[in-house]
């Protein structure tokens, strides 16, 4: 219900947003240490919000059934990767040339 309050009022949507912010988002981002540790913070965040959204208030299958091991077994790759330095991005000119999509 939070989550649909928070996208119908912008009140309750300030309230949960400061409180991702400062519990989700500045916790993790402490523990992460580094210079864009900030941003990876952030992004995870999005991740786990979406992975919430869908499981829990959309009911989106098979992920909202899955039992909880085999979903972290399926996310954990990906949410490792967010909380990795980033390294450079090659433009999207280089990407191109490189065959990448």
């Amino acid at each position: 219900m939070m989550v649909r309050a928070a996208a119908a009022e912008p009140g309750v949507g300030r309230l949960v947003r400061e409180f991702v912010q400062r519990e989700m988002v500045d916790r993790i981002a402490e523990r992460l240490g580094g210079r864009d540790a900030r941003q990876r913070a952030g992004v995870l965040a999005i991740q786990l919000s979406g992975v919430i959204f869908s499981r829990y208030v959309l009911a989106v299958e098979p992920a909202a059934t899955m039992p909880v091991d085999e979903l972290v077994r399926l996310l954990a790759p990906g949410l490792r990767a967010t909380l990795r330095p980033a390294g450079p991005i090659p433009s999207y000119s280089a990407a191109r040339r490189s065959g990448l999509p």
